[in-house]
């Protein structure tokens, strides 16, 4: 995750290797994103929905409650997807490479924060 933000933050080109049939233009489309699955249903989504639903006293409120937020948060998303060509036309080319560097500064700075985590838990860092 470390190398990828790197590679966002300095605006190279991915490392992966295409076809013939592939053009570069695909290959340097911003909507492909490594993170794009698992933020949308990543694992602590999936725990927390599995926690409220598999508890035997849990209120009747809590299914529907979890049933529409998933389903709002879907709709944002798709939504989103939808109108990125909007997006892609009013930010521009720089506009697209300014927000892809500054997601890549965040992902730097989650990257580091879990290998931080990592070392704590094995004890390798003393916390403080």
């Amino acid at each position: 995750m470390f190398i990828i933000s790197i590679d966002l933050l300095l605006g190279r080109q991915g490392r992966t290797k295409t076809s013939g049939t592939e053009g570069d233009e695909e290959r340097g489309d911003v909507s492909i994103f490594p993170l794009a699955i698992p933020m949308l249903a990543g694992p602590g989504a999936i725990t927390t929905v599995l926690l409220y639903v598999s508890e035997d006293r849990s209120p009747g409120f809590i299914l529907p409650a979890l049933v529409g937020s998933v389903a709002l948060a879907l709709a944002f998303a798709a939504l989103t997807m939808l109108l990125s060509s909007f997006f892609l036309r009013v930010l521009g080319k720089t506009g697209v490479s300014v927000i892809e560097r500054i997601m890549g500064i965040v992902l730097t700075g989650l990257s580091v924060q879990f290998v931080y985590d990592g070392l704590l838990k094995l004890g390798v860092l003393a916390a403080r």
